[in-house]
């Protein structure tokens, strides 16, 4: 009920714009039936609810919405761009390829506000045009708590899944035949395979992925599937498939960004928390020239990242974010909490802990005053330190690098950032 409310305003956005845009005012004299026709219809794909809103209009001339975004300074007139990438535009602020002002529409508002409400929903949209027979909208939103039967697979020191009934087809990568056109190919030939009589494009599944370049182990790719994505099937190489079954599926919150391929997240049996991918929402322009860098022939110690946050949310969100891409972590509640672990592991071991994330306002031991301690501890003065905090101010964090915190991120925060940050941190200290 409290989705629908908020689909009100987007979904009368798009009407208006189907009555004054997309439907012609003397249809007869094109040879269209007099009465035009707009679908609205709605059905469950996998955990999310698709939308679609279709008219049988004249459509969007995406000429004249490059040139009204090259006029706009939004691109430039060199750089070449993608079908998709120019239609977007139309959810820009202010952006209207209408001459006149209408009593509907014509003012440059409506479609950017359609987005960020759906945007505000952890949804996406997404338009597609026919110019001369109509235009499609397509909303997808995810829902809350599904059971939903997932595969669980294997890439690399990461698990995933993915929901089963987007899986085609799966099968041992030496049984797959190259396409033909790419195996005479000088360049990518083996980025396309036959599969049911047709070629379809191949990915190694990290390529397609945000964390991909985070893996500690490298993929080894035994394993092809099929996948059904947004316009047709691709397949992907991942290491293993380790099991299939129905599992509670639940959405992440709006506390990070996350990538639009991810519908949220799973626990299995064990305990660890799985990562789940939306092949419809994979972006497939990659670079297939770009190889992910070999492993080390040496044994590779996964690292063990602590954690200290009061807020449940975002703790259990840190946690699921770097568990999935492969880190051991530790979730502690405030910074006592967290004190307290680091010493008694130090007495196991002096590498025990790879690195500290910690909030700065926490009840018991604030952040600064783990951090503090930690730099004046002679078992644990090494330990790198990330403040993720709400504090946004120059002076909270130059109180925090004079500590000797080795870097500051700000909420609310992006995963990437997040991501990026602690890798860069765990290299620096791994060559020291």
């Amino acid at each position: 009920q409290v989705i629908l409310e908020q689909l009100q305003t987007p979904l009368n956005h798009l009407l208006v714009n189907a009555f004054d845009h997309g439907i012609e005012g003397d249809r007869s004299a094109i040879g269209k039936p007099e009465t035009a026709q707009i679908m609205l219809q709605a059905r469950m794909i996998d955990n999310q609810v698709e939308i679609i809103l279709k008219d049988d209009g004249s459509g969007i001339d995406v000429n004249k919405v490059h040139q009204k975004a090259i006029a706009r300074k939004l691109c430039d007139s060199n750089t070449a761009l993608r079908r998709e990438e120019i239609l977007n535009f139309i959810f820009q602020p202010g952006f209207s390829t209408t001459a006149e002002v209408t009593s509907l529409s014509g003012r440059g508002m409506g479609l950017d506000i359609v987005r960020s409400q759906i945007t505000s929903l952890r949804g996406s949209i997404r338009v597609d045009t026919n110019p001369g027979n109509g235009t499609t909208f397509t909303i997808r939103l995810p829902l809350g708590l599904t059971l939903l039967p997932l595969l669980i697979c294997r890439l690399g020191n990461c698990v995933v899944a993915f929901p089963s009934t987007s899986v085609l087809d799966i099968f041992l990568a030496n049984e797959v035949e190259l396409a033909e056109s790419s195996a005479n190919s000088d360049q990518n030939p083996e980025n396309q395979i036959e599969w049911r009589s047709q070629s379809i494009a191949l990915f190694p599944l990290q390529q397609l992925l945000a964390f991909g370049n985070l893996l500690t182990k490298q993929p080894i790719g035994k394993i092809i599937l099929v996948l059904n994505g947004q316009d047709q099937p691709f397949a992907v190489t991942v290491d293993a498939v380790t099991d299939e079954k129905p599992l509670i599926l639940k959405p992440f919150d709006q506390t990070i960004n996350i990538p639009p391929y991810l519908a949220g997240c799973t626990i299995l049996g064990t305990g660890q928390v799985v990562s789940v991918v939306l092949p419809q929402e994979l972006n497939l322009e990659v670079n297939l020239n770009q190889s992910t860098p070999a492993a080390k022939i040496t044994e590779i110690i996964t690292p063990t990242i602590l954690i200290a946050e009061d807020s449940i949310a975002t703790r259990r969100l840190l946690e699921s974010t770097l568990r999935s891409i492969g880190y051991e972590v530790i979730a502690c509640r405030d910074g006592q909490d967290a004190l307290e672990t680091l010493k008694s592991l130090s007495q196991k071991s002096t590498q025990a802990v790879q690195l500290v994330i910690t909030d700065i306002e926490m009840p018991r031991l604030n952040g600064f005053g783990l951090l503090q301690t930690i730099r004046t501890d002679s078992q644990i003065f090494a330990t790198p330190v990330i403040m993720l905090t709400s504090r946004s101010s120059d002076r909270h964090r130059q109180k925090a690098l004079s500590l000797g915190a080795s870097a500051y991120l700000t909420k609310p925060f992006d995963s990437n950032t997040v991501l990026q940050a602690i890798q860069q941190v765990l290299q620096i200290s791994s060559a020291n």
